[in-house]
């Protein structure tokens, strides 16, 4: 039970996240959220690594395998750095239900990045889950099409969802492979809290280099320290929470409840935006038959991977 309601927790902590980020985005940049999020995490996640019993992964520095950290490193740029800055701008652009259901792609496109580079097999039902989540892609695409004819008003609006599900894909295909550079960390350094705390190491040595060079990552960054945007603090403490969550969630439970139930995220999500805060309006049945696909899909893979 303990494993099922962390992962409960997980799944209301990433939809509500995705409303922070949608109100979040009004008035702030999606760089400075991601930079926020990334200190956050790595706070969050070397505490865990440090403190939870059995965590530390070495008692001596001269033990730490550093092949480990590069892809863990290499991992954090690919998906703490790329895959949030266009997460972020996916649910500007493309509402929020629309951005969760367009990262049900990860999966897929993790399963397609492991049979390519890993050689692992793809089963029945793998490629099944696969062919519902291609399907959900195709009905939010279908969708977007379906007023191609409207006002110029509803035209630049879908010009703006297009542009955010471009974003969405991208950062799933992102997030796919900084789980294989994750994956290639594992396997010399067997933990999670640590990957996650290098990762988001990175992703801030990486704001702070930028910072040396440009006048932009200069301001994002003393915009962050000194007046940060509560929307977007919130954003960065929801997807901390709910990464914390989901690892502990798979210490107690299998990878396919987990996945089950943090399945529910996109409908959390959308119930938030939709009847709580307002963000956006119900969908049409074409996106709530995508949300559909996307998660029976996503289910399909886990159970049958």
């Amino acid at each position: 039970m303990t494993g099922e309601l962390l992962a409960l927790g997980a799944a209301f902590a990433f939809g509500m996240s995705s409303v922070a980020i949608a109100k979040g985005a009004r008035n702030a940049s999606a760089e400075s959220g991601v930079f926020l999020s990334a200190i956050i995490t790595g706070l969050l996640s070397g505490a865990a690594w440090m403190w939870i019993p059995g965590g530390a992964a070495w008692d001596e520095w001269r033990q730490v395998a550093w092949g480990a950290i590069g892809w863990f490193a290499v991992s954090g740029l690919l998906a703490t750095v790329g895959g949030r800055i266009t997460m972020y701008r996916s649910i500007e652009f493309a509402g929020v239900i629309r951005a969760s259901t367009i990262r049900r792609l990860m999966p897929l496109m993790s399963l397609l990045f492991s049979w390519l580079v890993l050689d692992e097999r793809v089963s029945l039902a793998g490629g099944g889950g696969m062919a519902l989540i291609a399907i959900s892609f195709v009905l939010l695409y279908q969708d977007n099409r379906s007023s191609i004819r409207a006002s110029d008003e509803e035209m630049q609006r879908r010009a703006m969802i297009s542009r955010g599900l471009a974003f969405g894909v991208v950062s799933a295909l992102l997030y796919a492979v900084s789980f294989i550079a994750r994956k290639f960390g594992l396997t010399s350094a067997p933990n999670a809290l640590f990957g996650a705390f290098v990762g988001s190491l990175t992703a801030v040595g990486f704001y702070v280099a930028a910072a040396v060079v440009s006048d932009r990552y200069r301001s994002i960054i003393a915009n962050v320290l000194t007046m940060p945007n509560p929307w977007q603090l919130a954003a960065a403490l929801l997807l901390s929470a709910g990464q914390l969550s989901q690892f502990g969630a798979l210490m107690y439970a299998s990878i396919g409840r987990v996945a089950f139930i943090n399945s529910v995220e996109v409908y959390i999500a959308a119930f938030l935006s939709v009847a709580v805060f307002g963000t956006e309006k119900m969908p049409g049945r074409l996106v709530i038959f995508a949300a559909v696909f996307a998660t029976a899909g996503v289910l399909v893979l886990a159970t049958g991977w």
